[in-house]
């Protein structure tokens, strides 16, 4: 379950990931309202992807769709404010609800960054709790023009400047944690951690923050502290 690209109309796009056309939801740059109607009865019309509308005020959108074209391809179009459009294209239905309930369930905006961190346009979360102001800590597709993804998507949308990252001391390269540290922290096999990656990546084990030049997952230490405490309070429930 992941995200494996970004619609051409995102207002914030992927770093090194792949631009994907996104002309069939309609949303351009046109009324912002006529548009969120569009997508609500492209939803309610669409017979593979079934309750997955969602509006919450006038102007904030949580919709997963189906491409035309690619069944490989699950778009998750969310709209608020003070973010604007957010397009992601995720690999499964799977992952575009997860991405659409995690969203719902915190209420903490439709801006995923990071896998496990949000914004809401003004404040910045790691899970629910409050962290930072986006304006103090957002990376923004003008510093970084020539990444790959951002760079496509600066030529489609030459006048738009996007959040594409977080500079937070707990991303640096040098303090994220893999296998051995959470294993360590959690007290679960590393073989396990494995297969909660390879299977159920944002649902049995929060999204990465990055990985190695391997393709290994390495987590923020607070993300995985957290991820820690709740375990262990589920367990002490079911006791």
């Amino acid at each position: 379950m992941a995200i494996i690209g970004f619609g051409a109309a995102t207002g914030h796009p992927r770093p090194h990931l792949q631009m994907i056309d996104d002309s069939f939801l309609e949303i351009g740059s046109g009324n912002t309202e006529a548009a969120i109607a569009r997508l609500r009865l492209k939803c309610e019309a669409s017979s593979r992807v079934t309750g997955r509308s969602y509006l919450l005020g006038p102007q904030r959108l949580e919709v997963a769709l189906v491409g035309p074209d690619e069944a490989a391809q699950v778009f998750h179009v969310a709209h608020s404010k003070q973010v604007g459009w957010v397009v992601d294209v995720h690999d499964s239905v799977d992952s575009v609800t997860n991405a659409v309930e995690a969203s719902l369930e915190r209420d903490c905006g439709p801006l995923r960054l990071h896998g496990e961190y949000f914004t809401d346009g003004v404040d910045v979360y790691r899970g629910a709790n409050e962290i930072e102001r986006v304006e103090d800590v957002k990376i923004t597709s003008d510093m970084l023009p020539d990444l790959p993804g951002v760079a496509e998507w600066r030529i489609a949308n030459p006048s738009k400047v996007g959040i594409v990252g977080l500079l937070l001391p707990e991303l640096s390269i040098d303090a994220l944690v893999s296998y051995k540290a959470v294993a360590k922290a959690t007290g679960i096999g590393a073989s396990t951690l494995r297969a909660y990656v390879s299977r159920y990546e944002g649902n049995q084990i929060p999204y990465r923050q990055g990985s190695t030049e391997t393709g290994q997952p390495v987590w923020s230490r607070a993300v995985i502290e957290e991820w820690a405490e709740r375990r262990s309070e589920q367990s002490r429930n079911i006791r």
